[in-house]
């Protein structure tokens, strides 16, 4: 195959209740939960899918020159990411934070891990570099290229990620943040509120020492605003006018220690 190709393959398996392995709607259904939970019980649909395709792959000769990408676009629901903090639709680590694993024939010494930050934007010019394919000049670029930390272990080229949110998606609400180093800051736009963490010594985001480092929490607040203007990102500061809170559907009690239990009830911004 000369012409270069891409393919996505979205599976479903890992959002109950369609795990194919089991009847989640028998009376035994908690007592499976619970051994998700424990990490005791896995769903194998996802693992059985993966190997069928490396293994068509293999019958097809294509397996030494494709690279696959195996990620998620979301953290998962509270039960799910503990100890972290948040969930999907909210900018905690447990809404943000996905395995990646890539397999490819052209990495070097196999089996690394990576710990600098990756974004799903990353792999627009990770892929295009891949290709051989030029990037349009007319056209801004939010990711990087991860060939180099893929292929080499490389550092990346960039001193902050960022996420911005100006909306209400799940469980989160309006807020943008950034990332540099281990240090990272949540914007929150209902009361203008800033939080900051340092994930190295507190991944789960529980102490939020704003108050006492002004400089460093000013610093980030910059460099956020700065890129929030850069993009004429919409940053909301009113109320919304027409919101009504008897129309607020009230979601299901969530088990687990995900969920972010601090979050206070305000109207919706715009």
């Amino acid at each position: 195959m000369d012409d270069p190709l891409r393919r996505l393959l979205t599976r479903w398996e890992l959002q109950p209740p369609r795990f194919d392995a089991y009847d989640f709607r028998r009376p035994q259904a908690e007592f499976l939960y619970r051994l998700i939970d424990a990490g005791i019980l896995v769903p194998s649909s996802p693992d059985d899918n993966v190997g069928r395709l490396m293994s068509h792959l293999e019958r097809l000769s294509l397996s030494e020159n494709t690279l696959i990408v195996f990620t998620s676009d979301n953290g998962g629901t509270p039960q799910y990411v503990a100890p972290l903090n948040g969930s999907k639709g909210a900018l905690y680590e447990g809404g943000i934070r996905v395995p990646c694993a890539v397999w490819w024939s052209g990495i070097e010494s196999p089996g690394r891990s990576f710990d600098e930050p990756s974004l799903s934007m990353d792999f627009y010019p990770t892929l295009a570099a891949l290709a051989g394919a030029k990037l349009p000049n007319e056209q801004q670029i939010d990711g990087v290229n991860l060939l180099p930390a893929i292929t080499q272990g490389a550092a990346l080229d960039r001193e902050s990620v960022f996420w911005h949110f100006p909306c209400y998606i799940g469980r989160g609400e309006p807020c943008s943040a950034i990332r540099s180093g281990d240090w990272k800051l949540i914007q929150k736009f209902e009361d203008q509120s800033l939080e900051l963490y340092n994930l190295s010594d507190d991944p789960g985001e529980t102490r939020n020492p704003a108050a006492r480092l002004p400089e460093r929490t000013q610093e980030l607040k910059e460099s956020l605003s700065q890129w929030q203007t850069s993009l004429a990102a919409p940053r909301p500061t009113e109320p919304n006018p027409s919101f009504d809170p008897t129309s607020v559907r009230q979601g299901k009690k969530q088990r687990g220690r995900g969920a972010n239990t601090n979050r206070k009830k305000q109207p919706s911004v715009n």
